[in-house]
């Protein structure tokens, strides 16, 4: 869900940002929130299968 509600709020929020204070800040917020999406799916753990061999 997070994902989807990403992809329908972040170019209004990138808008605004640019009506406001131009695109080095709408960069700077992309990039931003490419860090935080890394570092979520940095963290997310994969399951182990199970070797019994």
């Amino acid at each position: 869900m997070g994902g989807q509600l990403g992809g329908a709020a972040t170019p209004f929020i990138a808008g605004l940002i640019l009506d406001h204070y131009g695109w080095n800040t709408v960069f700077l917020f992309m990039a931003g929130i490419s860090l935080l999406t890394f570092l979520v799916v940095v963290t997310i753990d994969e399951p182990m299968e199970n070797c019994d061999a």
